[in-house]
């Protein structure tokens, strides 16, 4: 069984599957207390990964003129090292991994491409926090995406080899541990949950053009700062402490919102030795009857772990 919070290790791969470089941060990337945020590390796999390597070592362009795109499914990340400051100079270092989830017959379910990111500090940067060790490593994020092929007919969608695109091999030879998204949602272990199910936020959100980006869907990362206010906004009602900083978000994404939708977070807080959290998932407002139901089909599910 995985300890709980778990981020994947990278993985050892050849040095062209890796890229390292200096990455830059913005005012919202770093808390009040100068220690490192969520959005920090999805940059920079976009950075990284997208920019500087992916693009430049697999046959993109023959991918897509086949209609497979890689599909962002999950991310796992730690964060919260610090403290630093916007105007320090971090390194990202990260990989990339071509990989399958195999089917018992000698083929794959499914093909992904999956990655990894470090944000470091130079010891002269990283500033240890009160009575704490030197934080090398600020945070690491673990980013999975799946192939499929978005716009063909629904039962030719799922890609299950590579197949006639000599750039890259039929399957992977890694295995990856494929993770159904419904255990995003379960109480992780050692956790003590503070109330006896999942129960619907009181507080809808309506998307707007300024939660979409140039996918023409709500960005990915708009539903985990929701889900942090959500969980904050439920440990408020119980009467807990709410200065707190997450420092560990798992999310995984089924299917996308877009401008105009209307959607409500089903979560269920809990504690965990020192800390607080939450576990949950988000459903159209539409298809809401009660609480029950409300998770049936998510849109996605999520959990997160707040520190002082």
């Amino acid at each position: 069984m995985k300890p709980p919070f778990f981020v994947p290790p990278p993985p050892d791969v050849d040095p062209s599957q890796r890229s390292e470089g200096e990455i830059h941060l913005q005012f919202e990337d770093i808390s009040q207390d100068g220690r490192l945020l969520f959005p920090a590390l999805p940059n920079a796999i976009g950075e990284l990964m997208w920019r500087r390597l992916f693009e430049s070592n697999l046959s993109t362009r023959e991918l897509r003129s086949h209609g497979v795109i890689p599909i962002l499914s999950r991310f796992a990340a730690q964060m919260g090292g610090g403290p630093i400051t916007p105007r320090d100079r971090l390194r990202g270092r990260g990989c990339f991994q071509l990989a399958h989830e195999p089917d018992g017959e000698g083929g794959a379910k499914r093909l992904f491409i999956n990655m990894w990111v470090d944000l470091l500090a130079d010891e002269s940067v990283a500033r240890p926090r009160a009575a704490d060790a030197n934080w090398p490593r600020l945070g690491r994020i673990f980013a999975e995406h799946i192939f499929t092929r978005p716009f063909a007919p629904p039962e030719q969608r799922r890609v299950t080899s590579f197949d006639g695109l000599p750039a890259l091999p039929s399957i992977p030879e890694a295995v990856h541990d494929f993770r159904p998204n419904h255990e995003v949602a379960a109480l992780p272990a050692g956790a003590h949950p503070l109330e006896p199910q999942l129960n619907l936020d009181t507080v809808p959100t309506t998307f707007g053009l300024q939660h979409t980006d140039y996918n023409r869907h709500v960005n990915s990362l708009v539903y985990v700062r929701l889900f942090e206010e959500s969980v904050l906004r439920r440990l408020a009602e119980m009467n807990f402490e709410t200065g707190l900083l997450p420092t560990f978000v798992e999310i995984a994404y089924r299917k996308p919102f877009f401008a105009g939708n209307q959607i409500r977070f089903a979560l269920r807080a809990f504690r965990h030795d020192e800390s607080l959290g939450a576990v949950g998932a988000y459903v159209s407002e539409g298809d809401l009857t009660n609480s029950e139901n409300s998770v049936a089909r998510p849109y996605g599910t999520i959990c997160i772990r707040f520190d002082h």
